[in-house]
């Protein structure tokens, strides 16, 4: 091509430009999606009413190796400060089991709820927990029920156990 001035130049063509905007745009779709796509896998295997605070936890010798039957763990004395709701116990479930535990403590004398877990996988424990009320000094005699739910189905409740007990809340 020659110009008004007689000097020959080139004319570049790009015709094909708007396909590396394409390409980037779908690209950028497809990570999105892919990412969507994870998050929504993710949590079709989140259990609803797990509890987020329940911990690995082995204790040598308590292990379950009977399949058709639920091992309940035994419970001293629970532990706590007068004034502060916070306690510093282990609530496990056992590993070997084949269902999830629920823990609720409640005063045996007027039947007040305490405390009440979230699901607690089998191997796992939840190892403190906040009471709903900070108690005064003094020994109350205490509830334990210890409910128990199918792993695959947690609508399906099995048998509960419960251990009586009592909460030595100290000055």
């Amino acid at each position: 091509m020659v110009d008004e001035a007689g000097e020959e130049g080139f004319v570049r063509i790009i015709g094909r430009a708007w396909y590396k905007l394409l390409f980037i745009v779908l690209a950028v779709l497809v990570c999105i999606t892919v990412f969507v796509a994870g998050i929504w896998f993710a949590r079709q295997d989140e259990v609803p009413g797990l509890d987020k605070t329940a911990v690995s936890y082995h204790i040598d010798g308590v292990k379950n190796t009977d399949s058709e039957s639920i091992l309940l763990p035994g419970m001293d004395a629970l532990k706590a400060q007068a004034g502060d709701p916070h306690v510093k116990e282990a609530l496990i479930n056992p590993d070997g089991n084949e269902c999830y535990f629920t823990y609720s403590i409640k005063l045996a004398d007027t039947g007040e709820e305490l405390y009440r877990s979230g699901l607690i996988p089998p191997g796992k424990a939840v190892m403190e927990f906040d009471l709903n009320r900070a108690l005064s000094a003094g020994e109350y005699p205490v509830e334990v029920t210890v409910r128990t739910r199918d792993l695959k189905d947690v609508n399906i409740e099995y048998n509960a156990g419960n251990i009586d007990t009592h909460l030595e809340v100290a000055e």
